[in-house]
């Protein structure tokens, strides 16, 4: 995910390549990274860390580790910047503990980030300054949509925003099975149902319609969609749709438990 939105960033202009500095574990990536992006890839996290504003997108699991690589180095020796964290599961209370002299924010970004078409949430911690937050709003809102919530609610925001589109997949997917069985081949009715989906959105989005208004305007008395419709709702489609977000929900708050 950050090397998605570091690239759409430089690709947008709003990053210079001049101005980054990345840290990963293997030296073998991190020498094929530095050649591939045109700026420097190490790792040692040490000048990271001295970053004016770090991007942090380690997996969950390695947070704890780094956390205590961390701890060794000097305050005098770390920026003191933003710290924007993308790992799921760590409370911008860790985060603020573990650096005292940044300005910590959680991000929650979803696939969509690397086209520039994404939608992310931000929590910010207390006291962050309004400078700080405009340049991170700002960074995000060149990879899509931007909303700003309370840490109580990015458990659910994730299970939407950023499991979301693995749900999407699958209704695709089943979309593009059921014109199969229709009598389609596979890459037109693939290649339809990802269009149809493009459409319908943008619709909504442009013309300021609710998802019920969209369903009114296809529906006909007696015709094809609201036989479609019916359909779907006797099979439970609403139903599983609310049950999936709510079991990301579920186990993005178990994953804020789990000690690391």
């Amino acid at each position: 995910m950050a090397q998605a939105m570091v690239r759409t960033l430089l690709q947008q202009g709003v990053l210079e390549t001049t101005a980054l500095q990345a840290c990963v574990r293997d030296a073998g990536r991190a020498a094929a990274l530095t050649q591939r992006d045109g700026f420097p890839v190490g790792v040692d996290p040490a000048p990271v860390l001295a970053a004016d504003h770090l991007l942090l997108a380690i997996k969950p699991q390695q947070w704890s580790g780094f956390r205590e690589t961390c701890s060794v180095l000097p305050a005098s020796r770390q920026g003191g910047g933003l710290l924007v964290s993308i790992l799921a599961g760590v409370p911008l209370g860790q985060l603020v503990n573990a650096f005292p002299q940044r300005a910590c924010v959680r991000a929650v970004p979803n696939l969509a980030c690397r086209i520039g078409q994404g939608v992310t949430g931000l929590s910010f911690a207390a006291g962050l300054s309004p400078s700080l937050g405009g340049l991170c709003k700002a960074l995000f809102a060149a990879l899509g949509r931007v909303e700003t919530l309370p840490e109580s609610q990015m458990d659910a925001f994730l299970a939407l925003a950023g499991s979301g589109p693995a749900m999407v997949a699958v209704a695709i997917e089943a979309l593009a099975d059921g014109g199969v069985a229709a009598g389609l081949s596979r890459k037109q009715a693939t290649a339809n149902a990802i269009q149809m989906v493009l459409g319908s959105a943008a619709i909504l989005q442009q013309e300021h319609l609710s998802p019920a208004e969209l369903k009114e305007a296809v529906c006909s008395p007696g015709g094809t969609s609201i036989a479609a419709v019916a359909q779907l709702e006797r099979s439970g489609l609403r139903s599983a749709l609310i049950d999936g977000v709510l079991a990301a929900q579920q186990r993005s708050a178990e994953l804020a438990r789990t000690p690391r």
